[in-house]
């Protein structure tokens, strides 16, 4: 049943994606305010507008990238969406200097990448992001949905030196919205299989009308990125390929993908992966094969 439901939200102010501050140092908090009545999303971008200003966006080289809120669940959804798509051209049109970039440019972005939203809560990932799409400022947003009147934290974080964050907390209602309206969304749909290899030969699936599937013996694991160490990631890529009937691999592609230049890395990798390839009624084929890659820090 939709419901009129009351947000707090609270706007982090974090200056520095990859600051320096030193080990056991978290960021230090210098303002925090709280308002009794709810404002409009048009003030809180006023506020980010403000802030943007004192970060040293004043001037028309600075971009600002507003990214897809998540829930308290770790994922996007059509409120997240919602609350982003509306939030953008208002803080467009509050800043003197600059520009928001488009969301569309966010969006074929995460699509091309196949990053997931539960990648969106993460800072540092969000700053690469930004950086690929030439950002200045990040906007984060976080919906918890677990209450009846859910809260929200919005936090900016600026893409290239460190600074000290400012917090401040205040109501804002939200359109009605549903159960179904928080259900997780991903950036991206599934991607269509492909029907014939390369050369036009038929193309199997493991695991369908009999097919006996590859096995790959020889895949040397990626390598991390040095930005993807520094993050510490730690995740998996979903990747398909197609592996020929000498046992090489073509047409790899990321169904699920990572941030950090972990993608091209994966993608890099198969093309030295050596595999007995499937086998129908006994002879050679060439089968579909999904893949999962897991980068784990020691």
């Amino acid at each position: 049943m939709s419901q009129l439901r009351t947000v707090l939200i609270r706007l982090l102010i974090v200056l520095g994606c990859f600051g320096n501050t030193a080990v056991g140092q978290g960021p230090r908090t210098l303002v925090v305010s709280q308002e009794s009545s709810p404002v409009t999303l048009a003030e809180v971008a006023t506020r980010l507008a403000e802030r943007a200003e004192q970060a040293g966006c004043d001037s028309d080289s600075c971009s600002i990238l507003v990214t897809d809120f998540v829930t308290n669940l770790g994922s996007t959804s059509r409120l997240g969406l919602q609350v982003s798509d509306d939030l953008a051209p208002l803080l467009g049109a509050k800043i003197s200097k600059g520009r928001v970039l488009s969301r569309s440019l966010f969006h074929d972005f995460l699509a091309k990448e196949r990053i997931p939203s539960r990648t969106l809560a993460e800072a540092k990932a969000a700053c690469w992001i930004g950086q690929q799409l030439g950002a200045t400022l990040v906007v984060l947003g976080d919906l918890d949905v677990s209450h009846s009147s859910p809260q929200a934290t919005l936090t900016m974080l600026k893409v290239t030196s460190p600074n000290e964050p400012e917090m401040f907390g205040t109501d804002l209602a939200l359109p009605q919205f549903s159960d179904a309206d928080i259900v997780e969304l991903e950036p991206f749909g599934p991607l269509a299989a492909p029907v014939a290899s390369r050369d036009g030969s038929p193309l199997y699936t493991f695991g369908t009308g009999g097919i006996k599937g590859p096995v790959c013996k020889h895949n040397h694991n990626p390598s991390y990125t040095e930005e993807a160490r520094q993050a510490r990631v730690k995740g998996s890529i979903i990747l398909d390929a197609v592996v020929k009937t000498d046992g090489t691999l073509e047409e790899a592609r990321i169904l699920r993908g990572l941030p950090f230049g972990l993608n091209g890395q994966a993608l890099a990798a198969t093309r030295s992966w050596r595999c007995e390839p499937g086998l129908k009624e006994g002879k050679p084929v060439s089968v579909l094969v999904a893949f999962e890659i897991n980068f784990q820090m020691k």
